[in-house]
Protein backbone atom coordinates (compact mmCIF):
# COMPACT_ATOMS: atom_id res chain seq x y z
CA UNK A 1 0.00 0.00 0.00
CA UNK A 2 1.53 3.56 -0.99
CA UNK A 3 4.79 1.83 -1.86
CA UNK A 4 5.43 1.15 1.89
CA UNK A 5 4.71 4.86 3.12
CA UNK A 6 3.43 4.39 6.37
CA UNK A 7 2.44 7.90 7.11
CA UNK A 8 0.37 7.67 3.92
CA UNK A 9 -1.67 4.85 5.43
CA UNK A 10 -2.10 6.56 8.54
CA UNK A 11 -3.49 9.55 6.91
CA UNK A 12 -6.47 7.57 5.95
CA UNK A 13 -7.41 6.73 9.49
CA UNK A 14 -9.43 8.57 11.47
CA UNK A 15 -7.62 11.61 13.39
CA UNK A 16 -8.08 13.90 15.92
CA UNK A 17 -5.58 16.34 17.23
CA UNK A 18 -7.76 16.84 20.27
CA UNK A 19 -8.91 20.61 19.34
CA UNK A 20 -10.96 19.74 16.32
CA UNK A 21 -13.60 17.30 15.77
CA UNK A 22 -11.76 14.06 14.11
CA UNK A 23 -12.58 13.41 10.21
CA UNK A 24 -15.64 10.55 10.05
CA UNK A 25 -15.13 7.90 7.73
CA UNK A 26 -18.10 5.28 8.77
CA UNK A 27 -17.81 3.02 5.59
CA UNK A 28 -13.61 2.39 6.05
CA UNK A 29 -14.09 -1.21 7.14
CA UNK A 30 -17.11 -1.48 3.54
CA UNK A 31 -16.31 -3.01 0.67
CA UNK A 32 -16.31 -0.76 -2.03
CA UNK A 33 -18.79 -2.96 -3.60
CA UNK A 34 -21.02 -2.59 -0.55
CA UNK A 35 -21.06 0.86 -0.56
CA UNK A 36 -22.23 1.30 -4.50
CA UNK A 37 -25.06 -1.07 -3.14
CA UNK A 38 -25.79 1.18 -0.41
CA UNK A 39 -25.79 4.11 -2.66
CA UNK A 40 -28.36 2.50 -5.33
CA UNK A 41 -30.11 1.50 -3.01
CA UNK A 42 -30.74 4.75 -1.39
CA UNK A 43 -30.55 6.90 -4.45
CA UNK A 44 -27.95 8.83 -3.55
CA UNK A 45 -25.57 10.74 -6.16
CA UNK A 46 -22.41 9.00 -6.60
CA UNK A 47 -19.36 9.12 -8.82
CA UNK A 48 -19.10 4.86 -10.23
CA UNK A 49 -16.34 4.95 -12.21
CA UNK A 50 -12.86 3.54 -11.25
CA UNK A 51 -9.91 5.84 -10.70
CA UNK A 52 -8.22 6.00 -14.65
CA UNK A 53 -4.87 5.60 -12.82
CA UNK A 54 -5.99 2.42 -10.34
CA UNK A 55 -3.85 0.06 -11.97
CA UNK A 56 -0.79 2.09 -11.91
CA UNK A 57 -1.26 1.79 -7.83
CA UNK A 58 0.86 -0.58 -6.78
CA UNK A 59 3.44 -0.80 -9.75
CA UNK A 60 6.02 -1.15 -7.35
CA UNK A 61 4.70 -5.02 -6.05
CA UNK A 62 4.71 -7.86 -8.61
CA UNK A 63 3.03 -10.91 -7.84
CA UNK A 64 7.01 -13.16 -9.21
CA UNK A 65 4.64 -16.19 -10.05
CA UNK A 66 2.03 -14.57 -12.25
CA UNK A 67 3.32 -11.00 -12.58
CA UNK A 68 -0.55 -9.66 -11.60
CA UNK A 69 -0.43 -6.41 -9.60
CA UNK A 70 -1.30 -6.21 -5.94
CA UNK A 71 -4.56 -4.80 -6.60
CA UNK A 72 -5.39 -8.66 -8.62
CA UNK A 73 -3.90 -10.00 -5.78
CA UNK A 74 -5.99 -8.42 -3.35
CA UNK A 75 -9.20 -8.94 -5.73
CA UNK A 76 -8.24 -12.88 -5.86
CA UNK A 77 -7.81 -12.90 -1.85
CA UNK A 78 -10.98 -11.61 -1.74
CA UNK A 79 -12.85 -14.14 -4.15
CA UNK A 80 -10.96 -16.78 -1.67
CA UNK A 81 -12.43 -15.53 1.04
CA UNK A 82 -14.42 -12.14 1.32
CA UNK A 83 -13.07 -11.18 4.91
CA UNK A 84 -9.79 -11.75 4.13
CA UNK A 85 -9.27 -8.04 3.69
CA UNK A 86 -11.43 -7.16 6.73
CA UNK A 87 -11.16 -10.02 9.03
CA UNK A 88 -8.68 -11.24 11.75
CA UNK A 89 -5.59 -13.13 10.45
CA UNK A 90 -6.17 -16.37 10.09
CA UNK A 91 -3.23 -18.15 7.67
CA UNK A 92 -0.43 -15.84 7.05
CA UNK A 93 -1.62 -15.08 3.67
CA UNK A 94 -4.90 -13.93 4.96
CA UNK A 95 -4.45 -10.81 6.79
CA UNK A 96 -6.31 -7.59 7.97
CA UNK A 97 -5.46 -4.32 5.77
CA UNK A 98 -7.56 -2.11 7.89
CA UNK A 99 -6.72 -3.70 10.97
CA UNK A 100 -3.04 -3.81 10.14
CA UNK A 101 -2.84 0.06 9.26
CA UNK A 102 -5.13 1.14 12.34
CA UNK A 103 -1.82 -1.11 14.34
CA UNK A 104 0.78 1.48 13.07
CA UNK A 105 -0.47 4.44 15.00
CA UNK A 106 1.36 2.75 17.56
CA UNK A 107 4.55 2.84 16.23
CA UNK A 108 6.28 5.30 17.78
CA UNK A 109 8.77 6.00 14.86
CA UNK A 110 5.90 7.57 12.65
CA UNK A 111 5.51 11.14 13.04
CA UNK A 112 2.22 12.62 13.60
CA UNK A 113 1.18 14.92 10.98
CA UNK A 114 -0.28 18.32 13.32
CA UNK A 115 -2.78 20.04 12.24
CA UNK A 116 -3.54 24.11 11.81
CA UNK A 117 -6.24 26.30 12.15
CA UNK A 118 -6.13 28.16 8.20
CA UNK A 119 -5.26 31.79 9.14
CA UNK A 120 -7.28 32.80 5.91
CA UNK A 121 -10.23 30.70 6.17
CA UNK A 122 -10.10 28.67 9.43
CA UNK A 123 -10.22 25.37 7.77
CA UNK A 124 -7.74 22.58 9.21
CA UNK A 125 -4.45 22.29 7.34
CA UNK A 126 -1.50 20.37 7.99
CA UNK A 127 0.18 24.52 6.81
CA UNK A 128 -0.38 28.02 8.21
CA UNK A 129 -2.46 28.91 5.02
CA UNK A 130 -4.62 26.38 3.53
CA UNK A 131 -3.70 25.27 -0.26
CA UNK A 132 -7.38 26.54 -1.66
CA UNK A 133 -6.33 29.80 0.16
CA UNK A 134 -3.09 29.71 -1.32
CA UNK A 135 -4.32 28.87 -4.87
CA UNK A 136 -6.92 31.51 -4.06
CA UNK A 137 -4.75 33.96 -3.42
CA UNK A 138 -2.21 33.04 -7.02
CA UNK A 139 -5.12 33.21 -9.25
CA UNK A 140 -5.91 36.96 -7.61
CA UNK A 141 -2.13 37.84 -8.20
CA UNK A 142 -2.11 36.68 -12.12
CA UNK A 143 -5.08 38.24 -12.69
CA UNK A 144 -4.11 41.45 -11.24
CA UNK A 145 -1.00 41.49 -12.98
CA UNK A 146 -2.90 40.53 -16.53
CA UNK A 147 -4.93 43.36 -15.75
CA UNK A 148 -1.79 45.66 -15.04
CA UNK A 149 -0.72 44.54 -18.70
CA UNK A 150 -3.82 44.87 -20.04
CA UNK A 151 -4.47 41.68 -21.05
CA UNK A 152 -7.56 41.70 -19.52
CA UNK A 153 -8.81 43.92 -22.39
CA UNK A 154 -6.93 42.05 -25.21
CA UNK A 155 -9.09 38.88 -23.82
CA UNK A 156 -12.51 41.15 -24.92
CA UNK A 157 -11.36 41.67 -27.84
CA UNK A 158 -10.47 38.04 -28.63
CA UNK A 159 -14.01 37.30 -27.46
CA UNK A 160 -15.88 39.46 -29.85
CA UNK A 161 -13.86 38.09 -32.92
Amino acid sequence: MYSGHIGLILFNLPQSDGLTLPRCKPLIHCYQKEIVLYAKYTKLDYFATECIYSSFAYRFYRNVKHRESARTFIKDLESVNPLSILSKPITFYMFDIVKAAEQFESVSSVKKQILYSCEKCGFDTSQKICQACVLVETLQLQQEKATKMGLSSLRSHQRKL
